[in-house]
């Protein structure tokens, strides 16, 4: 914690770098820390681990509140990129939680009126519905042949196979929610 504290103090409080930061030197510090003096050191990642939970639900509560004035991929990206920077991971964990919410929440809302989509004409749907028939009738016998390693192997076989159909629900989700809007020559 000594060389977190002293990132802080030398360059978080003098405006040189972002206090999120802190906590990347924090984790690498513990982690530094850990390949030197073993795995016994895990108790002092717990502080560490509390802070960035507090980022986590600072960052869904700016996410929440930047949601009342744009769509939810958005608000999500702003809310990540705003805890763990403009990175791509975080863009990547955005595009992940923007289409569960997609998935899991968005029912009820409709489509805007401005703009295009082309999931209909492209034929999306049906693309779609083969897609999670297939993932449905692979899920079947793979769960009993990962069934003959244990109990886990088939358990992450049915939660990989639920979360490939919420991404392809989420998914059709997004094309339909978010329509292509051309203005402007852009």
């Amino acid at each position: 914690m000594v060389p977190a504290g002293l990132w802080w103090v030398l360059l978080v409080r003098r405006r040189l770098a972002r206090p999120r930061t802190t906590a990347r030197v924090a984790l690498l510090s513990i982690a530094l820390c850990a390949v030197i003096f073993g795995t016994e050191v895990r108790l002092l990642a717990l502080p560490v681990e509390l802070a960035l939970l507090w980022v986590a639900a600072m960052s869904a509560r700016r996410a929440i509140q930047a949601r009342a004035a744009s769509d939810p991929a958005i608000a999500l990206r702003v809310g990540l990129a705003d805890a763990l920077g403009d990175s791509p991971g975080a863009r990547a964990v955005a595009t992940e939680l923007a289409i569960l919410w997609y998935a899991l929440f968005s029912w009820g809302q409709s489509a805007p009126a401005a703009g295009f989509t082309a999931y209909k004409r492209a034929g999306w749907l049906a693309i779609y519905s083969a897609l999670a028939m297939v993932c449905l009738v692979e899920a079947g016998p793979l769960h009993f042949f990962f069934h003959r390693w244990g109990p886990l192997a088939p358990a992450l076989n049915a939660i990989v196979h639920v979360y490939a159909l919420l991404w392809m629900v989420g998914d059709l989700r997004a094309l339909v929610l978010r329509p292509l809007l051309v203005s402007g020559g852009t």
